[in-house]
């Protein structure tokens, strides 16, 4: 079971997945959140991994926004 922790830049990517697939979706929100203007976190993969948990939880404001950044870059 994944436990969500104090995500950094080198574990974001890897936590991000893990809750994902996991179906956890508004923790994979809050890690991006908590990291959100770190350079890890502002990378597109972080960007559209944090879109796709928006939207599974009907977040769409967030997920516009989170996607739009990470196709823009």
């Amino acid at each position: 079971m994944i436990e969500p922790t104090e995500p950094t830049a080198d574990t974001l990517l890897p936590t991000l997945r893990a809750l994902l697939s996991a179906g956890r979706f508004s923790e994979a929100l809050e890690q991006h959140r908590r990291v959100e203007d770190a350079p890890g976190a502002r990378r597109p993969e972080a960007r559209l991994l944090a879109a796709t948990a928006a939207m599974r939880i009907g977040d769409l404001e967030s997920a516009e926004r989170l996607g739009t950044l990470a196709l823009a870059q």
